[in-house]
């Protein structure tokens, strides 16, 4: 399990999560040049008061037909990711 909290993260790219399970994102904050977050395969994550500070019109991007019970609850999540390959779009919640 792995709890990220309160946090500020700067930098060209984001976060790239493979074959990760169990991660908690809580009020973090993400600038990054391109592709803020990369989700691959990814299972029981949750993004609770998440902000992307970048000009992407798509900040997250999910991928891998191994994604389960993904959890967008933060302002904006509605227009803010992209499904792409094998993702069955049931596994992912927006609050």
């Amino acid at each position: 399990n792995v709890s990220i909290k309160n946090s500020l993260f700067h930098g060209e790219e984001g976060f790239t999560l493979i074959d990760t399970d169990q991660v908690h994102f809580n009020n973090v904050k993400i600038e990054a040049t391109e592709a803020p977050m990369q989700l691959h395969n990814t299972k029981n994550l949750v993004l609770e008061q998440l902000h992307f500070l970048s000009k992407e019109s798509t900040n997250i991007q999910i991928s891998g037909a191994k994604t389960k019970n993904i959890s967008l609850k933060y302002s904006g999540a509605t227009q803010d990711y992209q499904i792409k390959s094998g993702v069955e779009s049931s596994e992912i919640t927006v609050k």
